[in-house]
């Protein structure tokens, strides 16, 4: 069961600066945020997805601090991309990182599929593109389109700190869009995190990442660890 799964339909910004978002299950979080992220009820259908589906969206000046406690272990699943503006792309830096720990998850300056858990690059990652992308971190490895890292160097603790979206704390913020994200407090096995990625690929249709057992990512799920 997820610590806490964050959709867009479900955040709420109550003021300028703080709000909450509700989780579908486990822990609801008190937020905080800078500028005034964007609620799409119905984005989607390209760059990479063929479904339409809700999102949050931001330029570098629209982020969201989750202000979660650390976890001193941890998976983050999410369906991410770094956003366009009319088919240019935005500012490419850190679209999910920490307020308070040099720490990225997936997304880096102009690179995806790169993760820097406070102590070094565990993998440097390829030059981003603008599609929808999901993955899971799991502190000491990373799945990224449903396919394992297979270059990755490892680091002594694997916790999580205060996750931020495009709004961390290193002065890298980025232009954003979020479809969900899922967090919970201990590590998955790989066949979960390729269940997480099976329901995201399914879920959002993104056409990109690994295309092996056929049946289980053509039919259709909701279910996910």
């Amino acid at each position: 069961t997820p610590y806490s799964r964050l959709l867009p339909t479900n955040y709420s910004a109550t003021s300028s600066s703080a709000g909450t978002w509700t989780s579908t299950t486990g822990s609801s979080l008190s937020i905080s945020t800078n500028g005034k992220p964007l609620f799409s009820a119905s984005s989607g259908k390209s760059w990479g997805a063929t479904a339409t589906f809700p999102t949050l969206s931001g330029t570098i000046n629209d982020g969201i601090r989750l202000n979660n406690p650390t976890l001193p272990s941890y998976t983050l699943c999410a369906v991410a991309r770094y956003k366009d503006w009319g088919t240019v792309a935005g500012t490419q830096r850190r679209v999910i990182g920490s307020s308070n720990a040099n720490w990225i998850s997936g997304f880096h300056t102009g690179y995806m599929n790169r993760f820097h858990h406070t102590n070094g690059y565990n993998a440097t990652g390829v030059v981003a593109d603008m599609n929808w992308h999901y993955y899971c971190d799991a502190g000491n490895k990373a799945i990224w389109d449903g396919v394992k890292n297979s270059s990755w160097t490892a680091q002594a603790t694997y916790s999580l700190p205060a996750v931020s979206i495009g709004w961390d704390s290193s002065g890298e913020s980025s232009d954003w869009e979020l479809a969900e994200l899922i967090i919970y407090d201990q590590p998955l096995s790989d066949s979960q995190i390729q269940q997480v990625s099976r329901y995201f690929r399914n879920t959002y249709g993104i056409i990109g990442g690994e295309s092996t057992t056929a049946a289980a990512l053509i039919s259709s799920t909701t279910n996910y660890p």
